[in-house]
Order: C-alpha cells, then structure tokens, then sequence
C-alpha cells in the first residue's frame, strides 16, 4: 500500500465525478436496498444511488469516516466488514471499493481486495449489481472469483486525476443464477485486461451499457438486516473500546500527578539535588530496560505454552465435533432435493458450509473468551515481575522512586480485535473442472448418490478442520500483537518518568531565574491544579 494510503487506513476513496459516471450505467424502476462495507464519509455510495429509490446501509472502521457517513443520513455501522455477517441475497447492489494492500496472515497472503470480495459477494441476490473499485494490479487476483460468481463483466478504465494516480479500476458487473456459479472461463479473459490495464475502455458520461438492479424485498426486512448487522459489528469490540478508556483516564491521571509532583520538587529543593537525582533515576531507567529485556525471554516461553494449549484445544474440538457434524451432515442430506448432478453438488456442499458454520462460531466464541482468560493470567505474571524488578532495582541503587510506576494497569484481556471470517473455501465448494461437471452429469443421472455425498463429507471435515486452524491462528495473532502493545507501554512509562523529570528541571531553572514571585505563582497553581486532580 502507498504510504498516503496508510495515513488514512488504506481509504482511497472514489472521486465524484467518478460515482456521478457509475450511477448512469444503472436502471433501478424500482426501489432497492444497496450496501458499501468500506463506506469512508459515504459520498460515494450516496452519489452512485441518489437517483433512485434506495435504501442505504453501510459499515466503516473509521470512527471520524463512519459519523460523517450517519451524518449525511445512511444507516451506518462502526466496525469491521468482517465482524458483519449480512443474510446470503439480502440487497441488490453492492457497492464495494476496499482498501488497496496485501493481508499477512497465518494461513496465506493475498490481496485484500479479494479478502473483502469473498466475505460479501455472497450479499447480492441474484442478478444483483457488484460495483467494485479496484486498482488495476489487483484485477489479475480477483479474476477467477469474479468470474466464478459474476457475469456480464465489464470493466473500465478511471480518467479523474485521483483515479489515475491511484490506477483505479471500476468492475460492473451481474450475479450470476445459481447453476451457473462456479465456471471460471471468463477469468482468461479477465486476466488478459488485467495485463494490458491501459488498453481498457474509459468510464465517462458518454458510456453506454446499462445494468439493472433488480427489486428488493420489503422495508421490515431491511430494517432487521441493518439492526442485525449494527449489533454485529459492534459486538466484539465494546469490551475492547471500554478498557481502553478506562486504561487511558488511569495513565493521564498518573501522568498529571507525576508532572505535578516534579514541577513542585524541582521548584522546592536545591537545583544540585535535582541534577542528582535525575542521574540516579537515569541509571535506574537503563537498568530496567535490560531487565525488561530479560523479561521479554519469560514472556516468549508463557507465550509458547499458550499456543500448546490452544493447539491441544483444537485438536480437541475437532475429536469432538466431527461426529456429530458427520451425523448432522447424514440426517440432513434428506432435505437436499436437487438430482441434476452440478445442482446437488452445490446444494450438498451449502449444507456442508452451514453445519461447519454453526459449529465453529460458537466455539469460535467460547475460544477467544478462555483464551483472554489464559492470557490475562499469563500478562498478570508479567507485570508482577515488572513491578518487582522495579522495586528491586530501585532499591538496589538507592534512587528514589517517588515518581516510578509503582503497578502497571491490570491487563484484562486482548487489546486487538479478531480478524477471523468464515472461510466458505468457494472454489472447492464450486469446482471449475470441465471434467467434474461432466461427471457430475453422469453420476447424477445414474443416481450414485454416495458419489455427492462422499466428496460433500470430505469437504465438511476439511472446512471444520481449516476454519478451527484459522480461529487458533486469529487468537494466536491477537496474543502476540496484545503482548507488543503492553510492552511497549511498560517502556513508555519508564521514559516518561525521565522525561517528566528532565523537563521540570527545566522549567524550574526558569522560574528561579525570573524572580521569587515567579516560583510562587507556579506553585500556587501548581497547587490548585492538584485540588482539581484530586476532587
């Protein structure tokens, strides 16, 4: 991703000129429900549908981006598009331009444009809009899904200067009927645009080709679905949100209280003891930094241990719950009515991915609440060691350690969101093969059912045991990241120590220079200053 892009949390938002040119190539006579999961201020997407009858709904991570969207009257959602999990075929138009970067995960690398199509394509009903913003070096790796779930692909090319800066792309294209997903002989010719990018037509008012967005269902639905998805979003991070208030109330009360007992010490007591004094604190810092250091070993090792143990509870998970989603899979293939062979292969292997769904969300849940708990006890320990080799150092050398932390905050739990999502693994569940819906065909016709059943079984087991890996991974992650987070904040205490110090002693000089009445006036407020801490 482009450093200017990072500054704004990888947002590359689609110039006006550009939605105004989208929002011709649509024909909607009748009212529609559109979503944009990457919504930034909302512009966009109100820009694209405010010529028709629709009802908005949108989710963006940014807090500033995600009230300007509420602000210009779309329902918006606060959080992340992958906590949000909206009904299969619930709106008509998905309007979708995500951020531009590369997910490094446990599991895989891949683009993040292709992340976020794969989480809500499955959105769209059928015949339904995809409005996909992408720049052109991403298309060569959205290619195959696209093809696989869209036709009447077409894809232009963005003139606006900020369009051509970013090499965005704008993708339209139709949801393909249900029989029909899965064949990916278009994606060559994708791939093919995608290599000579600058060949591609221009979007312009001049443009055109039409696409129509079907009808939605009626306004109650809507209403639940945006409900739904505000309480999902908002569900995980809450918690998160609140402690991180109260953490940061605690360190500026902390960090108040300490400038305030500087200024006043450096103010009251000779300037040589001051300069004394700092050196001490400076050599204690320095050693608590090695230490720390030392420290960080033990952390690893409990770090370790706990990844044992969230191993040792998948695998655990996955004796358990294999049988009974085999016997669930058994029972409910009854229900499964579809004999065209490609038809009951795609039917059987929906199935699999909601059985391994119901399944591994609720553990999913219960995983990362035992996993704070574990983790939790785990940075407990570490911060009763930090304490303790603080106490130990400063006595060691004698420093005064009026103004040290004498406790880091209580850690409660993780300090980084889950990235988890379903992996729904579409390109097993809808196999391109010519060869397999050949087959298919044959099999279906002779009626070898254990033919479909088989394969769906083997794809249910390799879902439950790929999404458990990923839910371990997702906790896994989220230790290592919470564990960085506390030790850096151990370290910036110790150096605001100093620097409080440091620059009292500063200050003090000043006043002192200027004047007995200077160094009462301060002290007068910086008494005053501590009633109000106080209160």
């Amino acid at each position: 991703m482009r450093n200017a892009g990072r500054l704004k949390l990888g947002h590359f938002p689609l110039p006006v000129e550009e939605a105004r040119n989208l929002s011709q190539l649509l024909i909607a006579a009748e009212p529609f429900f559109a979503v944009d999961p990457c919504a930034g201020d909302g512009t966009a997407l109100l820009e694209v549908t405010k010529d028709f009858a629709a009802q908005r709904a949108a989710i963006e991570l940014d807090a500033g981006r995600a009230a300007d969207a509420s602000a210009r009257g779309i329902p918006t959602t606060r959080g992340s598009t992958f906590e949000s999990h909206l009904p299969a075929g619930s709106c008509s138009l998905l309007y979708l331009n995500p951020p531009y970067d590369v997910e490094v995960g446990n599991h895989s690398n891949q683009r993040l444009e292709l992340v976020f199509l794969d989480h809500c394509y499955g959105w769209l009903k059928t015949a339904g809009v995809l409005i996909f913003v992408i720049p052109d070096n991403a298309l060569s790796h959205c290619a195959k899904r696209l093809a696989s779930q869209f036709e009447r692909i077409s894809v232009f090319r963005l003139t606006h200067p900020e369009s051509v800066r970013f090499r965005q792309l704008a993708i339209i294209a139709i949801r393909k009927k249900e029989h029909h997903r899965g064949d990916t002989r278009y994606a060559d010719q994708l791939l093919r645009l995608a290599y000579n990018s600058n060949q591609l037509p221009t979007l312009s008012s001049e443009t055109t080709e039409r696409f129509i967005v079907p009808e939605s269902t009626n306004a109650d639905d809507w209403n639940s679905l945006t409900d739904d998805l505000s309480q999902l979003a908002s569900k995980s991070g809450q918690a998160m949100t609140r402690s991180a208030a109260e953490r940061g109330v605690r360190r500026f009360s902390a960090s108040l209280q300490r400038s305030i007992d500087e200024r006043v010490r450096a103010l009251t007591e000779p300037i040589a003891s001051s300069e004394e004094r700092i050196l001490k604190l400076r050599q204690t810092i320095d050693q608590a930094e090695q230490w720390l250091r030392d420290l960080g070993a033990l952390f690893s090792a409990e770090q370790m241990r706990l990844s044992m143990t969230l191993l040792a509870r998948r695998k655990e998970f996955l004796k358990q719950v294999l049988p009974i989603a085999r016997e669930e899979f058994e029972h409910e293939t009854s229900a499964v009515a579809a004999t065209f062979g490609p038809a009951r292969r795609r039917e059987l292997a929906a199935l699999a991915q909601a059985i391994a769904r119901r399944h591994v969300m609720p553990w999913m849940d219960t995983e990362e609440a035992q996993a704070e708990e574990l983790y939790g006890a785990v940075t407990q320990r570490f911060v009763n060691l930090v304490n303790g080799l603080l106490q130990r150092i400063c006595e060691e050398q004698g420093a005064d350690i009026s103004n040290l932390p004498r406790s880091l905050d209580e850690e409660r739990g993780f300090r980084t969101r889950s990235r988890f999502f379903f992996h729904d693994m579409i390109t097993i569940a809808q196999p391109p093969s010519p060869l397999l819906y050949l087959l298919d065909i044959l099999m279906g016709a002779l009626h070898v059912g254990r033919w479909f059943e088989n394969d769906a079984l083997k794809f249910l087991e390799h879902l439950l045991d790929t999404n458990a890996s990923r839910v371990q991974g997702d906790v896994e992650q989220r230790v290592v990241e919470s564990r960085l987070r506390l030790e850096s904040d151990v370290r910036k205490l110790l150096r605001e120590v100093s620097v409080s110090a440091e620059q009292a002693l500063s200050k003090a000089r000043e006043l002192i220079a200027a004047g007995t009445n200077a160094v009462q006036n301060e002290l007068e407020r910086l008494g005053k200053l501590q009633e109000d801490l106080n209160y």
